[in-house]
């Protein structure tokens, strides 16, 4: 026993360590490979391509998802192997001391591997191994690209949706340099009836830079826009006649990108996108936003740095906040819009107002003055969200509200629910109804 003692010890820390790699690997694994599930998700819209293109397309998809099936056959052999190699040392460390001999077991669990089915097809040499693993990753990288050029070369309307690729473009640049020394605040309204909206900031740069991306005349031809310097208004209006957008089937939504000087003072933000659209603002400080969109995203991502009001309403999408520092925060979901939101300090009131059911709610690292979710039919997670005055508000919901801080000096923790699960952690419960 005494001499098997620094095996078994070194064999100990060995499977430690081992064993949080594997931890780790593995739940690398399972994050990476939900976030891209949606590569074999994806593969039915090549119904939507006509005649050739439907080849391409399955071969450019397919490719796509071969990668990543390789990808998570190589994952799984750095998983068994870290598993095998636990399972050896633990083995032999208890072989040691039981004074048997480990070999039998040890021979079983080096065959749990993806490499024995593979040797039994033949595959059972190095060279073979690497002849093989040549030809699959030069069948599947390799198809890929053809067909990317294919359909890239030929503008199919299947893969730019894809990847998101309008046909044309035209561009807006006006200097505001006189503006900015006089410091001057310039407010940004734009709508239409389908279209995607980026704004950014830009730094060291004085112009305003307009994209307008399109795939048809029509499109640019309901294109009005201008920077008024007399007016001090940033004016984007497209496509307000559109009233829906099948992805696939109808050309591309025309897209705004709006680049502004990081030194421009920018006052209220207005954005309407009626029946479907995308809407992105990032890297911009502004003094109020007010932004409804249909069906898509809104995100917005504002970090070290401090922004108005905010007020978004979406319809059937989904809205994504990031920022570290604003004056409130007022979201309205419809239509089973859904919501993932960080605030970190907000000087006002954060109101979440979901309407109509099926939406999934999650809000964390947020403090404010007040915190308030009214909701029907919601699936709301509010974590280390701390506020003087809280009111829950829910009909036919799950909440779940988890602080950590339980010392936090709560003045008021109302929850107003209705056929609901309502769950507070490190939070006072004031139940009424």
């Amino acid at each position: 026993m005494k001499k098997a003692f620094p095996l078994v010890l070194r064999n100990l820390l060995v499977v430690t360590v081992l064993a949080i790699v594997l931890g780790i690997v593995v739940l690398f694994s399972i994050s990476f490979f939900q976030v891209n599930a949606v590569r074999f998700e994806i593969l039915p819209i090549v119904a939507f391509a006509r005649g050739w293109e439907k080849l391409w397309v399955w071969i450019y998809l397919s490719a796509d998802a071969g990668y990543l099936l390789i990808l998570g056959l190589l994952f799984l052999e750095l998983s068994l192997f870290l598993a095998r190699t636990i399972v050896t040392l633990s083995v032999k460390a208890l072989s040691a001391v039981k004074g048997s001999d480990p070999d039998r077991i040890v021979a079983i669990v080096r065959k749990i591997s993806l490499s024995t089915p593979i040797k039994k097809l033949g595959v059972n040499t190095p060279t073979k191994s690497i002849i093989a693993y040549v030809a699959v990753m030069l069948l599947v990288l390799g198809g890929g690209w053809v067909a990317k050029q294919v359909l890239d070369g030929n503008d199919s309307l299947v893969y730019r949706s894809i990847i998101v690729k309008n046909l044309e473009s035209d561009e807006l640049k006006v200097d505001l340099a006189i503006d900015i020394e006089a410091d001057e605040t310039f407010a940004i309204d734009i709508g239409a009836g389908v279209g995607n909206v980026h704004i950014y900031s830009v730094s060291d740069t004085t112009e305003v830079t307009a994209y307008f991306l399109y795939d048809t005349d029509a499109e640019r031809e309901s294109l009005v826009w201008s920077v008024d310097a007399a007016t001090n208004v940033i004016s984007v209006r497209f496509s307000e006649t559109a009233d829906g957008y099948v992805k696939y089937v109808d050309p591309l939504p025309g897209s705004v990108e709006l680049y502004l000087p990081e030194t421009l003072s920018i006052g209220a933000i207005t954005v309407q996108l009626s029946h479907y659209g995308n809407l992105t603002i990032e890297y911009l400080s502004f003094a109020s936003l007010v932004a409804g969109v249909a069906s898509g995203t809104i995100s917005l991502t504002a970090a070290d740095r401090t922004i108005g009001d905010v007020v978004l309403t979406s319809y059937g999408g989904e809205v994504a906040v990031k920022v570290d520092a604003c004056a409130s925060l007022n979201v309205t979901l419809t239509g089973g819009a859904d919501a993932s939101l960080t605030a970190r300090t907000v000087e006002g009131q954060v109101m979440i107002s979901a309407i109509g059911g099926g939406h999934d709610v999650i809000a964390y690292s947020t403090t404010a003055a007040s915190v308030i979710l009214s909701a029907d039919g919601v699936n709301a997670e509010l974590r280390e969200v701390y506020a003087p005055e809280i009111h829950l508000e829910v009909v036919s919901a799950r909440v779940l509200f988890v602080n950590g801080d339980s010392a936090y000096a709560y003045g008021v923790v109302t929850v107003s629910q209705f056929d609901s699960t309502v769950t507070l952690r490190g939070v006072p419960d004031d139940q009424n109804g």
